[in-house]
């Protein structure tokens, strides 16, 4: 995972090549009470657009190099935090969803779509194709209606 954040308030920086099952143990447990989320969980929701847990791990990684700083000091424009999965971990995080039973088929699909995933049936669900291909759906005059 890379993370970059380029912050008129906060500055910039950068995490190349990060690994969230890598952060320490008070690391992940700061997240938690931040969050109100599980470790697990609040992956999740990361992968999911969760602007709170974007910013707790933005907070953790801070605390890095400023150990003082309070979760509540920490604010950003939402556009101003990048994070990128490389191919290995979307391929893990499609391989994790294939095996999990305990979220549902809608939750699997907002997670790949978060991921960029061109493509949604490759799972044991087949998702409404017009959800899945936004783009291909017809228009009203191809599907006849004269109501325009």
């Amino acid at each position: 995972m890379n993370i970059k954040l380029t912050s008129d308030q906060m500055g910039e920086f950068e995490w190349l090549e990060l690994k969230p099952n890598e952060l320490g143990s008070t690391e992940a447990e700061d997240i938690e009470k931040v969050t109100e989320l599980t470790f697990a969980q609040w992956g999740q929701q990361l992968m999911n657009g969760s602007a709170l847990c974007g910013r707790a791990l933005v907070w953790v990684l801070l605390k890095r190099q400023n150990p003082g700083l309070r979760f509540r000091n920490v604010h950003f424009r939402m556009n101003e935090l990048d994070i990128s999965l490389d191919d290995d971990e979307k391929r893990r995080i499609r391989e994790e969803l294939k095996k999990n039973d305990d979220m549902s088929d809608e939750e699997k699909r907002d997670v790949l779509i978060a991921l960029g995933e061109p493509e949604l049936n490759h799972l044991d669900f087949d998702p409404d194709e017009d959800e899945a291909n936004p783009g291909n759906s017809q228009s009203t005059a191809e599907k006849g209606d004269d109501s325009g």
